[in-house]
């Protein structure tokens, strides 16, 4: 890629006109490279629309109906306008008759492509599914979790872990809440890697937990002791708030 070009614009200001324009001088500039040049949206609506400006346009170039954007492209380009109609036309009939070769997609349908070519690579079984849905992956990943700890010495030593340290709070054993927030926690990790604290096991992580916990409660007794000292230097007293004496008050 020779350089990067960004477009910033506000809405209605002609955002899809523009990245029409350069995805058509990107396939006029090399019609036989059809399939090389992507065009990829957030919605599955961007997508329609895209499409459908792109078919005008080529349509509008092979049939000489659009003369201003012949001669925009002939200049950008630096081909004949007559040159520009020519592959316009091939580009047309392609796209009529070989329409799945334009790479015009969703992020995640360029994402799903990626993976389908790569799938054996990626040791992915034949008949893998990819989802999108962060509750259904979790869903199924407890599955299988709960089908493995008979299975994995050290998975059932990690559930042990954390059912003992609820015990150690007074709490009940059954840590299975417990163990779908770490999913949850695991899956925001997953998708913003600099979060991620990498705990080397589910007691580290513990620790780690119980360790935020005390510094956050730390500074909450620090600003509330400061908080009563600036009150009492102040000359308040209770019936000066609005639940007087019956608001319980640190010391």
């Amino acid at each position: 890629m020779e350089s990067v070009t960004l477009c910033y614009a506000s809405a209605g200001a002609g955002k899809t006109h523009a990245l029409v324009n350069t995805y058509l001088t990107c396939l006029l500039a090399n019609p036989q490279q059809v399939s090389g040049v992507v065009a990829i949206t957030f919605t599955k609506r961007a997508t329609a629309e895209m499409k459908h400006r792109i078919a005008e346009r080529l349509k509008a170039l092979a049939c000489g109906e659009d003369q201003s954007l012949t001669e925009e492209l002939a200049e950008t380009l630096h081909i004949a306008a007559d040159g520009i109609q020519k592959q316009a036309t091939y580009l047309w009939n392609r796209f009529q008759t070989h329409y799945e070769e334009f790479a015009i997609m969703t992020i995640d349908s360029f994402f799903q492509r990626l993976v389908a070519t790569f799938s054996q690579g990626l040791s992915l079984p034949p008949d893998y599914t990819l989802s999108l849905n962060n509750k259904e992956i979790l869903k199924s990943g407890l599955k299988t979790l709960w089908r493995r700890v008979d299975q994995e010495h050290h998975l059932a030593q990690a559930l042990l872990a954390l059912t003992r340290h609820r015990l150690e709070q007074g709490k009940s054993w059954d840590c299975r809440k417990d163990v779908q927030a770490l999913g949850e926690v695991a899956l925001t990790t997953a998708t913003n890697p600099s979060s991620c604290k990498e705990p080397s096991s589910v007691k580290d992580f513990l620790t780690w937990c119980k360790g935020e916990k005390a510094e956050f409660e730390k500074k909450i007794q620090e600003g509330a002791k400061s908080l009563l000292q600036k009150i009492d230097g102040s000359g308040f007293i209770a019936t000066d708030f609005a639940w007087g004496k019956k608001a319980s008050t640190a010391t």
